[in-house]
This record gives C-alpha cells, sequence and structure tokens, in this order.
C-alpha cells in the first residue's frame, strides 16, 4: 500500500508559516520563501503583509507584532516552518506548541548562518521550544552500517525485547520483496512511478539509489512523517546510511536521536555474507570495500558499536541501549 505521506500537500495542509527573523530580511526571506515553495508548500508572505517601519519599527511597536500581529498570521496555517533563531521566533514556535494539538512544527537550522549564537543566547532568556516540541515524542535508534553489517539481526533481537517497545520506522523502495519474513515489516514496496511522485513532492527525507553505478539501480527512502508517526507513541529503530543521516540530523531539533555507527570487520562481514549464501569471493571482497565509505562526521553525535557476528550480540546492544530508552 501507497504511504498517505507520498501523496502531495493540498489545500489547507499546503499553507506554511515562515517564522523568520527581522534581521534575515534581506538576505535570506526570499530564499526561504523559495525553500518552502521547492516543497510544494504555500508560505505566507509575514514581511509583505505590513512594513516594519509600520509595525515592528512604528506605532504597533515590536511586542504587538509579534504577540498579536503574527502569532496571529501564524495560526491562519497549517503548519510553522522556522528558519532563523530570535526572540519572535522562538515566541512564535512556543504559540505554535501552545494552541496546536499536533505540533506542527519544522525546524532548519541550516538556512540561519548566526542559528547557533542567535539560538544559545535566546534560549536563555525565553526556554528552548524545541526541547518542549521533542517531550511529544519518544527516541529513535538508527543504525548505520554497510551490508551485512549486522543493521538487521542488532534491530530485530531489540523489538523483539518486550520491555524496549520498539516499533520499526519502514523505509520505501522500489525493488521487489524477498523472500523473508522481515522484508515486509521493513519496507513500504512502491512503483517507480509512485517514487518519482514523492520525489517531486519533496516527501522523503532523502533517498537513493543502489546500485549507484547502475542506470536502472533501485531507489530508497525515508520520511519523517513516517517517523514521527512511530515516535508518537514508541521509540523507534531504523537503518540508514551515511548520507541518510546527513539528512536526518537537520531534525535533531524537532526528534530525539541516537545514532549507532556499525564498525564491523572484515571477517563478520564475510560471516554474515555467507549466511546470506553470498559465497562469491569477489562478492565478499566488494562488501568489504564498500564498507570503508560507512563513516560520519565527528560533528554528529554518534555511538560506535562493533558487531561479533553471533548470539553475543544480542545482549551486548542491549546493554548499550537500554539506558537510552527510559
Amino acid at each position: 500500500m501507497v504511504p498517505e505521506w507520498l501523496k502531495p500537500k493540498t489545500g489547507k495542509e499546503a499553507i506554511v508559516y515562515p517564522a523568520i527573523p527581522s534581521r534575515l530580511l534581506k538576505t535570506h526571506y526570499q530564499e526561504f520563501l523559495e525553500f518552502i515553495r521547492k516543497h510544494k508548500r504555500a508560505p505566507i508572505k509575514t514581511f509583505d503583509a505590513g512594513d516594519l517601519e509600520d509595525f515592528e519599527f512604528g506605532p504597533v511597536g515590536r511586542h504587538d507584532t509579534i504577540y498579536h500581529f503574527t502569532c496571529g498570521l501564524q495560526d491562519l496555517a497549517w503548519e510553522t516552518w522556522v528558519g532563523g533563531a530570535s526572540e519572535g521566533t522562538l515566541i512564535e514556535a512556543f504559540r505554535r506548541l501552545k494552541n496546536d494539538p499536533e505540533k506542527r512544527l519544522r525546524v532548519f537550522p541550516h538556512l540561519d548562518p548566526k542559528w547557533e549564537e542567535e539560538f544559545e543566547y535566546w534560549k536563555g532568556q525565553l526556554g528552548d521550544p524545541f526541547a518542549e516540541l521533542r517531550k511529544s515524542f519518544k527516541t529513535l535508534l538508527v543504525f548505520v552500517g554497510p551490508r551485512t553489517g549486522g543493521k538487521t539481526y542488532l534491530a530485530n533481537s531489540l523489538e523483539e525485547n518486550p520491555l524496549l517497545k520498539l516499533v520499526k520506522v519502514k523505509n520505501v523502495t522500489t525493488r521487489q520483496p524477498r523472500q523473508d519474513k522481515w522484508d515486509q515489516h521493513c519496507y513500504h514496496f512502491v512503483g517507480r512511478d509512485e517514487f518519482e511522485l514523492g520525489k517531486q513532492n519533496c516527501a522523503f527525507l532523502e533517498y537513493d539509489q543502489y546500485p549507484k553505478d547502475v542506470h536502472d539501480g533501485e531507489w530508497y527512502g525515508s520520511s519523517l512523517e513516517e517517523i514521527k508517526s512511530v515516535l508518537r507513541n514508541s521509540h523507534g529503530t531504523m537503518a540508514l546510511t551515511p548520507d541518510g543521516v546527513r539528512a536526518l540530523y537537520q531534525c535533531r531539533y524537532e526528534i530525539n536521536l541516537v545514532i549507532i555507527l556499525l564498525r564491523a570487520s572484515p571477517e563478520v562481514l564475510v560471516k554474515n555474507a555467507k549466511r546470506r549464501n553470498i559465497l562469491d569471493p569477489e562478492k565478499q571482497k566488494e562488501i568489504i570495500r564498500d564498507a570503508k565509505r560507512f563513516v560520519l562526521p565527528a560533528d554528529i553525535p554518534h555511538l560506535v558499536y562493533e558487531p561479533t557476528g553471533d548470539e553475543r550480540d544480542k545482549k551486548r546492544i542491549l546493554k548499550l541501549v537500554e539506558p537510552l530508552l527510559k
């Protein structure tokens, strides 16, 4: 069945309130509007609704402009997207969380070149609305590792533990289902046309094609909407490539993340390959070569786990993650 989030947003669900500081008006306002349009949404043009000289810097004044004018505009939108850190945008974020039971709030820190310093300052003054947002969600456990690195085995062993209450976050793929009981559990299977529609609608947090050097390689993608739907009720687990983790890390203000990089030895990679009936020595060498690209930048916080490829992994991975999912 095609996931609902692959379909385009229409009607009131397409309306976005762009929360952006006035300091970015001349440099980033139009860029932010185009960013929203690229995602097939309709932005409310907040700075076109009234001149700064009349409102924030004029007779209305900053306080009433923020609390009674821009926050009123925000209530007309289905979602609020925060594209910069300031007193006004944090107030708008708090307002969205207070008034919207669904807490439809997105955060894009990479759009503001001064995000870190401005956010730290105003968080100290007003509090952190995004910490409030994350309280709505449980934790996502992300495994990053190469083929035959043990991602599926480790994730499944944790899911089978009733005390953890972990739920698999499904990715989407165009490949055919395997004769494997876990395959339907891990993926939504869609046609290429449906996947392409999702790409055009910016429905994916990230997507990639595998193998990369084959024209008709299969597509794989993941969705923030799918992740949040799981995390509203339970902890979640999923597997991603390093590129997928980089994209997901942009959402760290919205969801609780634990990233685990699997660093499997060549011996473990080959052992697991044989379990999958990959017996060709050249194919095994290819798996070992591919594993070298599964690294993460130091600025993305993550844990490293070295799998053994045997039953010991069940207890070792449980000992690692159990304290993180309280």
